[in-house]
């Protein structure tokens, strides 16, 4: 689940609109994915304090259903790295020829300043 494949509509129901990600997994595997603030390509200094604003919204609710220890909550901000490459990972496979050195390097770049704004924010 990932909050840019939903739609909300007015009469207060979610519309699911991809479903290539969609599994039966770890439960803060979801919730990385329905708390992630980054930007896919350019990332954000604000990003981890948005996606912590998220989490802190989402989970009120989600808490209802299921907790999270202090140490899986700690981990959300690992697997949205983690799942940043897993869907580069879909983009590569299904667009091998034209996927550019470019992107990936890119890619990398998105990967270090998010690993720095972690190590900064849990300092």
């Amino acid at each position: 689940m990932h909050t840019g494949n939903m739609i909300y509509t007015k009469d207060k129901n979610y519309i699911i609109l991809d479903w290539d990600m969609s599994a039966y997994s770890y439960s803060v595997i979801d919730v990385s994915r329905m708390s992630g603030a980054e930007d896919f390509n350019v990332l954000s200094k604000r990003a981890y304090d948005d996606t912590t604003r998220k989490f802190e919204i989402f989970y009120k609710g989600y808490s209802k259903e299921k907790s999270l220890t202090t140490d899986e909550i700690h981990a959300i901000y690992d697997f949205i790295a983690i799942l940043h490459y897993d869907l580069i990972a879909t983009i590569v496979i299904t667009n091998q020829e034209k996927v550019m050195h470019d992107f990936i390097d890119e890619q990398f770049d998105w990967l270090m300043q998010w690993k720095k704004l972690c190590e900064k924010n849990r300092a």
